[in-house]
């Protein structure tokens, strides 16, 4: 079989050679059409090359700048996002008798436009806790919500280049009416 991307031969149930398939996002199915798998390498590839990271959320990387949001071999731009959420997982003790400590994971789970889900786990954090001999009481991590305050700035930051771009053009278009 012959790879969808460079032409090159790609193994009998693969629809990628293993070099176009490294650049290819992880969540993204290869069960979907053609053009749609054509689509989105252009579209990795593309945001690939725009990113300039500045902020580091667990194993996440952002760019406030450009509004891109990168994970492994997966690069998206925030525009793409239907919904997104920061959570965190079941509390797990760790550790040793005389100190234990209470582990949450950090996950951050998305849906895009296109209906693209996906679930990562980005970090994992200790836990402030308290025992006062019969409960256990554990408070979320602080990470957390540091982390959904930086992605909302990136959102707005997003949402505001958008909204210059959208009102520089409209101001051109007005110009070459007048």
């Amino acid at each position: 079989m012959k790879c969808l991307i460079c032409g090159k031969r790609s193994g009998i149930l693969s629809r990628l050679c293993p070099s176009c398939r490294s650049d290819f996002p992880t969540d993204f199915s290869l069960d979907r059409p053609i053009e749609e798998i054509m689509t989105e390498y252009r579209r990795n590839t593309r945001l690939k090359e725009k990113i300039s990271p500045d902020k580091k959320l667990g194993s996440m990387e952002l760019d406030m700048l450009n509004g891109i949001f990168h994970y492994g071999n997966i690069y998206r731009s925030v525009t793409e996002l239907k919904e997104h959420a920061f959570h965190s997982s079941t509390p797990k003790f760790e550790g040793l008798i005389w100190r234990r400590d209470i582990v949450e994971d950090i996950y951050f789970t998305y849906r895009l436009r296109n209906g693209v889900k996906n679930q990562i786990k980005i970090d994992t954090t200790v836990c402030p806790y308290r025992n006062d001999g019969r409960y256990v009481t554990v408070e979320p991590p602080l990470k957390l919500f540091g982390y959904k305050q930086q992605f909302a700035e990136c959102m707005q930051s997003a949402k505001d280049n958008l909204l210059t771009s959208f009102a520089d053009s409209n101001m051109l278009s007005d110009e070459e009416y007048i």
